[in-house]
């Protein structure tokens, strides 16, 4: 992010994997990161589901990669699982 408002032209950037998740697997790896069954705790509404997209949506960080030589440091199930716990932490329900 620094790098990108150093930039002499602004521009927008996406900063993003390239590989599609979906929200499940959020879910999934933010109960699992605190020893818990995502099942027990989530409940679907079938009126709040939208239909499938037509076509996958993935963030390119090809820009972000070309002019600020910007590539994902961690994994996706390592960062849901930081910002898991920097939430709780930040609430106090962890230490």
């Amino acid at each position: 992010m620094w790098l990108s408002l150093q930039q002499e032209v602004p521009r927008d950037y996406i900063f993003a994997s390239g590989v599609l998740h979906s929200v499940q697997d959020v879910v999934e790896i933010a109960f699992a990161s605190v020893g818990l069954k995502w099942q027990e705790h989530v409940r679907q509404d079938p009126r709040f589901l939208r239909p499938a997209e037509p076509t996958n949506l993935v963030g390119d960080a090809t820009r972000a990669n070309t002019l600020l030589g910007w590539k994902p440091e961690i994994g996706f199930e390592q960062l849901i699982t930081e910002m898991t716990r920097a939430e709780l932490t930040h609430d106090g329900l962890v230490a």
